[in-house]
Formats: structure tokens, C-alpha cells, sequence
């Protein structure tokens, strides 16, 4: 089984190499580390060692990953987009592309990819993100989806590709 504790703590991004290098050190059930303005998220197999759990701090949430792909609903996918949990946001809308064919399948391939574009930020890899956004922005695609305006998103990474996708599901909830 696979799961992520969500420390609502935010560490230092500059640290998250070496971070993930103690902690994975300490525990080789961690497989990732990522950090965004509002969570740290540590992934990991089966169980982890109390150090490691608490390394970042107590106070954190467990997400059963494996349980995300039983979950169809794309507004809850848009939250996790909104709240930077790129991972699980990932993993729900996978539900949507597996069904989905044509060029229906590749639109909800275009957000999947600007999930791993975050979580690539959330690691550091900011060279990995921006080349994920510009391979994302080359594939054919519905001008929206589900209110989701697809063609506002390709134009604006066109243009900046620091363009914060975080805020722009944010307020895609408020003005829904």
C-alpha cells in the first residue's frame, strides 16, 4: 500500500534534497518528499518508522493513495489542484482519463500533466516542470472541459510558464 502524510507545516524547498536524503536514509519505505506554499507531503510504502513520521512534525493528515483511485469525482480533483496536492489530484483524475477516449482522453491527459508539472515543482525540479508545461501545451485538447477553460491555461503558460496554476483552480471554486 502506498500513502502520503500532509504536514500542514511548509519547509524550506532549498532543503528538500536533503531532507528526503535523511529521510530516506532513516526509512527506505520513502519514495518521494515534495514541498508546496501550503503543505509538505511525505510519500511512503506500507508503514513508516516514528522518527520519519515525525520528522517534519505531529500534526499531519494520512491519505491511503491506493483508495484515491476508487474516487471519481473531478470537483474533488480540482480541490486537491487548488490545496497543491498535485499527487492525488493526479491520481482521481486518472479515473476520468482510463474511461475517456479521443481527444476527451488527451484534454484530461493535458491537466493530468500540469499535476506532474507540480509535483516536479514541489520537488525543485523546476527544468522537468517547465518542460512537462510545455509538452502539456503542444497536445490536442477540448477548448474546456467541466468549466475548466483549457485554452486560458495553454495561452497563459505560452506566455509565462511561472503562471501560477494553483490560483487559477482557487478561483475557479470561488466563482463556481
Amino acid at each position: 500500500m502506498r500513502f502520503i502524510n500532509i504536514y500542514k507545516s511548509v519547509e524550506n524547498p532549498s532543503m528538500r534534497d536533503s531532507i528526503f536524503s535523511s529521510l530516506k536514509k532513516e526509512d527506505n519505505n520513502v519514495y518521494d518528499l515534495r514541498i508546496g506554499n501550503f503543505n509538505t507531503e511525505l510519500s511512503y510504502f506500507n508503514y513508516l518508522k516514528k522518527s520519519v513520521k515525525y520528522y517534519i512534525g505531529k500534526s499531519y493528515y494520512k491519505i491511503n493513495i491506493d483508495y484515491l483511485r476508487k474516487i471519481k469525482s473531478f470537483d474533488y480533483a480540482i480541490y486537491l489542484m487548488a490545496d497543491e496536492r498535485y499527487w492525488e489530484a493526479h491520481e482521481v483524475l486518472e479515473n476520468y482519463w482510463s474511461a475517456a477516449n479521443g481527444i476527451e482522453k488527451k484534454t484530461y491527459q493535458y491537466i493530468i500533466l500540469l499535476c506532474v508539472a507540480g509535483v516536479h515543482g514541489q520537488r525543485g525540479h523546476f527544468n522537468i516542470s517547465n518542460s512537462v508545461i510545455k509538452r502539456a501545451n503542444n497536445i490536442k485538447t477540448f477548448n474546456s472541459i467541466n468549466g475548466i477553460d483549457i485554452i486560458y491555461i495553454k495561452e497563459m503558460f505560452a506566455s509565462d510558464l511561472s503562471f501560477d496554476i494553483q490560483n487559477y483552480f482557487s478561483q475557479f471554486i470561488l466563482n463556481k
